[in-house]
């Protein structure tokens, strides 16, 4: 993806749920070893997840999908929500002690927590959520999340998605079979 795709349709990439990127991208060599897995090590996912989703290359794209597909974060979703969802996902790290939530401000992401753990303070209950765990599911689902803190425990790396671009990732799906 080039800078100047910024204002393509994400929801284009693809025809169909078995095969959701084009077939010229299907039939490159570097794409296919992507595909076997034996792409990018986690310190490479991480620096493509750093980059805003308008620079990332199609092969880049295609292995973040990949890659989030495996993780199983997302079974039962449709395939083109998580190649969509893939594509706005961003890395954001978190210093020990640092919020990735402060009490009494509003949700408005979720964050799959891809290294370290993080204390989550709800309703005067505190659970540890850590490696390949989601923290604020809910509240993408318009679930109401009082007196929600969520801190750091140890230097935490994060994948995040917000709140529009999840549903964005649905109500475009939505939209095709409508």
């Amino acid at each position: 993806r080039g800078v100047g795709r910024e204002d393509e349709s994400i929801g284009n990439r693809g025809e169909d749920t078995e095969r959701p990127f084009p077939k010229w991208l299907l039939q490159m060599s570097e794409f296919d070893r992507f595909n076997r897995g034996d792409g990018y090590d986690a310190d490479q996912l991480v620096k493509v997840l750093k980059k805003g989703p308008a620079v990332r290359s199609d092969i880049e794209c295609s292995h973040v999908y990949n890659w989030l597909t495996r993780t199983g974060a997302f079974d039962g979703q449709d395939p083109k929500i998580v190649r969509l969802i893939s594509e706005r996902l961003m890395a954001v790290t978190f210093k020990t002690g640092e919020a990735l939530v402060k009490s009494g401000s509003v949700v408005e992401c979720f964050y799959y927590i891809f290294s370290g753990d993080v204390e989550v303070n709800h309703n005067h209950q505190s659970h540890i959520y850590s490696d390949h765990q989601i923290l604020g599911k809910k509240a993408v689902h318009h679930e109401a999340l009082e007196n929600f803190e969520a801190v750091a425990l140890s230097n935490v790396v994060a994948f995040r998605i917000n709140y529009n671009d999840y549903h964005f990732a649905i109500n475009s799906v939505k939209s095709e079979y409508n």
